[in-house]
């Protein structure tokens, strides 16, 4: 096996869910165009609630700083 293709295979397999939710929701909301004002209001919020909810799997978790250990007692 060639190294790091596990690596490539898992980066893919997280990838692919995550578009087709991008596309459902993006859908979602071309669909809401063509509603009245009342179901477009209520699709937008929906498809925008949707996008919030993604956009951690597609930015990624803030980085945090690396953890220091606290200078003090020693036993």
């Amino acid at each position: 096996m060639v190294p790091g293709l596990g690596a490539s295979i898992v980066r893919a397999a997280a990838v692919v869910p995550i578009v087709i939710l991008v596309m459902f929701v993006g859908l979602l909301w071309l669909m809401g165009l063509f509603c009245s004002k009342e179901r477009r209001g209520y699709v937008v919020r929906i498809s925008s609630q949707a996008m919030r909810t993604l956009s951690p799997l597609l930015h990624g978790n803030p980085v945090s700083e690396p953890h220091t250990p606290i200078q003090g007692r020693q036993t």
